[in-house]
């Protein structure tokens, strides 16, 4: 940073014109190759914001990932790409494969978000604590590890890994990575149960979701009637009915169930006239915003159920919708403490 660097960035912004369109390939074209020159010693991150769908350049979602991913390939240099999506009008699939498939993540928000969440975002990745990160296992008998590869970590943010082991006994799990340019190592030592524990059934839910979400994350870059993308559908549908979590191709299908394991799973019964926009802050103490999209003209009373991590139904809050538009509503979880 300099104060001329400054001032030609804000030139530079000042000139840009908007054409009504939306050139996400020409974007990276423009960026990426910055990057030629950079060293060890930066923080290579880029943030690409969009509120559109590609619609000139590369449109083709598999297409436009290669461009990006060849265009960070020639640079010979680690970039950290994050990715947010601004507005109902964006192909979320896109967005989540280029991030994660370059060290990042993608997160989605309205318009009237887009200040709060960059900043937050901000103050979160100028303080890591495990960059590039791996895990080992002083057994070999762990295998299914999620989530695959590691997301980068940053100060206030939590990582959950997830995996299973064919023996039991004591483990050291290790987590290694960078920060600051730095080696850094984590070690924690526990020991493998032998039998089931009631009060851990949810762990098996979680190993679950990250499975599903690995899953995802190759057939969302497959072609959809493919049969390599055919059997990762039937795969993610397998794993959903078995441990009760809720999937882009699956849902809950009785309303009446009150815990996890009496309902039952029905494919492709989620309706395509509302839409989850992920909550925030996530993850969230003491509360956290819920946002969905309606696209259809209805008036009445929406249910919002909320479960917990073990599949058991913890509330109900109830909000008017009118019609076509977002809306909102705010969990507050500190009534649901023990």
């Amino acid at each position: 940073y300099t104060p001329q660097a400054r001032d030609s960035a804000l030139q530079y912004v000042a000139n840009i014109t908007a054409g009504g369109s939306t050139n996400i390939s020409g974007a990276f074209s423009t960026a990426v190759p910055q990057f030629n020159a950079a060293n060890d010693s930066t923080a290579n991150i880029i943030i690409f914001l969009t509120d559109g769908m590609p619609t000139v350049g590369i449109t083709e979602r598999t297409a436009l990932l290669n461009h990006v991913h060849n265009l960070i390939t020639s640079t010979e240099t680690e970039i950290f790409l994050y990715s947010f999506g601004i507005g109902t009008d964006v192909d979320q699939q896109l967005l989540t494969l280029m991030s994660s498939q370059n060290n990042g993540y993608a997160e989605f928000l309205l318009n009237d978000e887009l200040e709060s969440r960059i900043t937050n975002f901000y103050l979160r990745i100028k303080n890591p604590v495990l960059l590039s990160p791996t895990v080992t296992f002083s057994s070999q008998n762990s295998n299914n590890v999620y989530p695959n590869p590691l997301p980068n970590l940053y100060i206030g943010q939590q990582m959950i890994v997830a995996g299973r082991y064919t023996e039991t006994g004591p483990l050291t799990v290790t987590l290694s990575g960078r920060a600051f340019n730095q080696p850094v190592s984590y070690q924690y030592t526990f020991n493998r149960s032998d039998s089931a524990d009631s009060r851990y059934q949810f762990l098996t839910k979680v190993w679950a979701k990250q499975k599903i979400e690995n899953l995802l994350i190759q057939y969302y870059s497959l072609n959809p009637i493919s049969p390599e993308a055919i059997a990762l559908k039937q795969q993610i549908i397998n794993l959903s009915i078995a441990y009760g979590v809720i999937s882009p191709f699956t849902s809950f299908g009785n309303p009446n169930a009150i815990t996890g394991p009496e309902e039952t799973i029905v494919e492709n019964s989620i309706p395509g006239d509302y839409k989850l926009i992920s909550n925030y802050p996530n993850p969230f103490n003491p509360q956290t915003t819920i946002k969905f999209i309606v696209d259809k003209n209805f008036s009445g009373i929406a249910l919002i159920k909320i479960y917990n991590s073990a599949g058991i139904l913890v509330d109900i809050a109830e909000l008017y919708i009118n019609g076509r538009g977002v809306y909102q509503f705010v969990w507050k979880a500190e009534k649901f403490s023990s």
